[in-house]
């Protein structure tokens, strides 16, 4: 339920909420710089992050057992509303080690680009202490929303 009220604020675009931070040290900043790997299954095209669109980062752990039924949501809110308003939705996995993000990409059926944050360079720029955490940036890279889902 969380999850889709987080969804509602977003789609209604509440920009005013943005973040004061610079492109530089923002999540998106952190995105362009490519220090992490990219994990996909044999069904998901490759990470393509477009400058015009939103960004909704969904992070997780495989031992998470919410994160794992949130997954689903997360996948199918960005086939059915990816395109169409312009969102690219991002997985970003925190494990300690590429082995347990694979594994979680293949068990829970990931089919879409998800992030291996080898270093936890997001987790430590977004001071994330529990998963599932959704952030939610505008076109320009700001965080408008963040929180953590339990």
């Amino acid at each position: 339920m969380r999850l889709f009220v987080v969804f509602v604020f977003f789609l209604l675009d509440y920009t005013t909420w943005a973040s004061t931070q610079s492109f530089e040290n923002s999540l998106i900043g952190l995105v362009n710089a490519g220090d992490y790997d990219v994990l996909s299954s044999a069904k998901a095209a490759p990470l393509s992050l477009s400058s015009d669109t939103k960004k909704v980062f969904f992070f997780f752990a495989s031992t998470c057992a919410y994160c794992e039924q949130e997954m689903p949501r997360f996948i199918t809110f960005q086939k059915e509303f990816g395109k169409s308003c312009k969102i690219d939705a991002i997985p970003i996995s925190i494990d300690k080690h590429k082995l347990q993000a694979s594994n979680a990409v293949t068990q829970w059926s990931i089919d879409i680009p998800t992030i291996w944050d080898r270093e936890l360079k997001f987790k430590q720029l977004l001071n994330i202490r529990k998963v599932p955490y959704l952030v939610v940036t505008d076109r320009s890279g700001n965080i408008i929303l963040s929180g953590s889902g339990t």
